[in-house]
């Protein structure tokens, strides 16, 4: 009898336990839209131009779509390699997302050449979901991968539980927003076929995009020459998230100006604490609406009275603008005006070339053609300067000479004519004691130099990142 009431009342702990987890779920459980976006060739061009390259190109399109889904109220909830997973409370939010998304990439894609261009599908559905944290679990989940998988390239497919199919249909039609039935489809792991709604974005009027290319030439664009001066009024200061200003430091105060389009100081962003973090969504310094900063770009680090910058790992790196000779290394990144170059030197190559400094080479010489390393003013070191295309596509290769070599837009032994951030003669590379050494020539809008470490920065000093080019102030604390 005492082991019949055992078990009676184990089971009934077992039901109460089963009720307190039902009542749980149920607070996590509510209707959401899950919205997966998947770049389509991405595997053809990690092939094709290699990994580096690669992940530049998935960062881009993510760097480039995660604001717009957070604009529309969403949330990002994980990338999965090239696929972006985001979550809506409202469906229409998150269709509205997607078309914004899509013609975002649509403009984009317009200044791109075509193996640069991006595009995507766009798979969401509309139902029951267990949310937790930023996450999102359940068939809801499943089924909006499914869908997304049999979307069209570039195209906006969305689907709904049987329950409010007919739901989403009366609030699209509300927001008229145009959509007919897709076609259906096996959805694996399910009984019934899915037909999902395809969205006829193209059909929706809307004021043009303007769209700033995320191309890796994003130079300074602006009179650095003016912006390196001390600043002449009292900047704006931005506040934290405190609500304070700049908190004192033992001998010195720094701070960010950004830098205006027209080269005058802007807001001033303080570097309060020993290390700062800076963003597009996570930092203690933010730019959400810059696309080219990604979510967590830069590291501010004071250690006593000196400042230094890393870069976390961002898709568009931190460039410092040359104030000073420049001893370049293999795998420097330079940029100028709208111009990106590698410095590549490899090493002795087995024979030397007639190419002329500064000509592009073609295919059959891309290979052959710099000149021979140098140990004596006979000899010659191999160095070239490789051209970046947007996503890190190399494109020309420039070899250069043991003498000075002049970078512009009408006078030296390289130049782009086309381009009208450069200066005449913008910078030039030298070579002496048998390193290349680049220095800017007083160029208006600058030369800079991708930061590959920790890198020590000083009053004055002017770094890009993104769009923002931020000037290095300090002052006594």
């Amino acid at each position: 009898m005492k082991q019949d009431d055992s078990s009676s009342q184990k089971l009934k702990d077992l039901i109460e336990m089963r009720k307190q987890l039902d009542a749980e779920l149920g607070k996590l459980s509510r209707k959401v839209a899950v919205m997966f976006t998947d770049i389509v060739g991405s595997t053809r061009f990690f092939e094709e131009f290699g990994d580096v390259a690669g992940l530049v190109y998935v960062h881009k399109c993510i760097d480039m779509l995660s604001p717009i889904a957070e604009r529309h109220g969403g949330t990002v909830c994980k990338t999965i390699g090239d696929e972006l997973m985001t979550s809506f409370e409202d469906p229409i939010s998150a269709v509205r997302a997607g078309v914004d998304m899509q013609r975002t990439l649509e403009t984009y894609n317009s200044h791109q050449q075509e193996q640069e261009r991006i595009h995507v599908r766009i798979g969401m559905n509309f139902g029951q979901g267990m949310i937790k944290d930023k996450d999102v679990f359940g068939d809801v989940v499943n089924t909006a991968a499914r869908i997304r998988a049999q979307t069209k390239i570039d195209g906006i497919f969305v689907g709904a539980s049987k329950d409010e199919r007919a739901e989403l249909e009366n609030k699209l039609r509300a927001a008229g927003i145009p959509f007919q039935n897709a076609p259906e489809a096996e959805a694996k792991g399910k009984a019934e076929k899915i037909i999902p709604l395809d969205i006829l974005w193209h059909e929706m009027k809307g004021a043009a995009l303007e769209v700033v290319p995320l191309a890796p030439q994003m130079a300074g664009r602006v009179d650095v020459a003016r912006a390196a001066e001390a600043p002449r009024e009292k900047a704006t200061v931005h506040p934290t998230s405190s609500g304070a200003a700049a908190v004192m430091r033992p001998r010195l105060r720094y701070s960010l100006l950004v830098v205006r389009p027209d080269g005058s100081h802007g807001e001033e962003r303080p570097l309060e604490k020993p290390v700062v973090t800076l963003g597009r969504v996570d930092g203690d310094i933010l730019f959400p609406e810059d696309a080219l900063v990604s979510r967590r770009h830069a590291r501010f680090t004071i250690a006593g009275d000196a400042l230094s910058v890393e870069d976390l790992n961002s898709a568009n790196g931190i460039f410092w603008r040359l104030n000073k000779p420049h001893k370049l290394r293999n795998g420097d990144i330079i940029l100028m005006g709208r111009q990106m170059f590698r410095f590549v030197a490899p090493g002795q190559q087995a024979a030397a070339t007639s190419t002329a400094p500064g000509k592009p080479l073609d295919s059959a010489a891309k290979h052959a053609a710099a000149p021979k390393r140098r140990e004596s003013d006979n000899q010659k070191v191999s160095a070239e300067l490789i051209r970046l295309l947007p996503g890190g596509v190399e494109e020309n290769r420039y070899p250069l000479g043991a003498g000075e070599n002049i970078l512009g837009r009408t006078r030296g032994t390289i130049s782009f004519p086309e381009d009208p951030f450069l200066s005449g003669q913008h910078c030039s590379i030298t070579l002496k004691d048998g390193n290349f050494v680049l220095e800017d020539l007083k160029a208006q809008n600058g030369t800079f130099v991708g930061v590959r470490e920790k890198t020590p920065l000083a009053d004055g000093d002017i770094v890009l990142i993104g769009h923002q080019l931020l000037r290095v102030t300090s002052a006594p604390a």
